[in-house]
């Protein structure tokens, strides 16, 4: 099969969050894995911007001229978005605000919010053996769908992203995540395609 010939657009596009331990969709098809919390943001700018660095390079010179390159440190894969702020907190179901605000919380300090992701969601970073995580953590999934033909579907997976937030008043007040994701599903920072 040949590379598509239709250029993607935001308006095919689609963000999904996830949680469950050691990751909420299968690396092998983008599914979502069974029993794992989901939450589809809607109302959102299409903005998402991945950054991929890789290792870190370092060249190798002798006597400044270059003579070889040497890999170095793996670094994390960054994800941002942007989406319309529409709730703050919901006891009964899940907010993207309430999503947000977890990934910032420590897990052993953080006590007493009613909020229902703070109460049902478990973070990517627990281990099957308990919660020992000291991150929240959650999973992403990002699908684009050519227009016209939903069996043209691609799947990008980064399996365990922790993160940060920030809220912007205006016409209309909106809402940032920022994640950093340690591991696409495969046991590399990078975030996993699937087609």
């Amino acid at each position: 099969m040949s590379e598509s010939l239709v250029v993607k657009s935001r308006l095919m596009g689609k963000i999904t969050i996830g949680a469950l331990k050691e990751g909420a969709f299968d690396t092998s098809d983008g599914s979502t894995k069974a029993d794992a919390k989901t939450y589809e943001v809607k109302f959102e700018e299409g903005d998402l911007a991945i950054n991929v660095p890789g290792r870190d390079k370092a060249i190798l010179r002798d006597r400044g001229d270059v003579v070889g390159v040497l890999f170095g440190d793996e670094q994390p894969a960054t994800l941002q978005f942007t989406a319309n702020l529409r709730d703050l907190t919901n006891a009964s179901a899940e907010t993207l605000n309430d999503i947000a605000a977890w990934l910032t919380r420590d897990p052993w300090a953080a006590s007493g919010y009613t909020d229902y992701v703070s109460q049902n969601w478990p973070s990517v970073y627990e281990t099957s053996a308990g919660s020992d995580a000291t991150v929240n953590g959650i999973s992403i999934l990002f699908e684009i769908t050519n227009p016209g033909d939903s069996a043209d579907v691609h799947k990008m997976v980064a399996n365990f992203c922790f993160g940060s937030m920030s809220v912007s008043e205006g016409d209309p007040d909106t809402i940032s995540l920022s994640l950093t994701c340690t591991d696409g599903g495969k046991g590399d920072p990078t975030p996993v395609m699937v087609s």
